[in-house]
């Protein structure tokens, strides 16, 4: 728990980076934009999505990739939509997804839903 506190005390947009491999599926550029938005707004700056690690930033690195596998994570392992999240050096988030899904798509669409849009409407009185 103190970890997790004194992580979140040291993030800031100025040295906070969020990587995923080039061939990163469409799930998790999905994730890494929505996460950049969420993170972006929190920080009170731009983060970054990138592809390549950038020494002295904190990175939070999405998916499958050399990272997850050295921090031991194995997705092969997981059920659909679980993930592991693992906090070292880089902060590694890794989970098994959907090989076909495209949540872009699919977020687009529930956004043209006029059962969504009135539930929406309705939060906002």
């Amino acid at each position: 728990m103190l970890t997790g506190l004194l992580l979140a005390v040291a993030l800031t947009s100025a040295n906070t980076e969020i990587v995923v491999e080039p061939d990163a599926p469409k799930t998790t550029r999905f994730a890494a934009k929505e996460l950049s938005g969420l993170l972006s707004s929190c920080l009170g700056g731009p983060i970054a999505v990138t592809n390549v690690l950038t020494p002295g930033k904190t990175a939070i690195v999405l998916g499958e990739s050399q990272a997850s596998r050295e921090a031991g994570i194995d997705v092969a392992g997981l059920k659909r939509d679980a993930f592991v999240i693992d906090v070292g050096e880089q902060i590694v988030i890794a989970g098994r997804d959907d090989s076909k899904a495209d949540p872009e798509r699919d977020h687009a669409r529930r956004r043209q839903c006029p059962v969504v849009r009135a539930r929406h409407a309705f939060r906002g009185l």
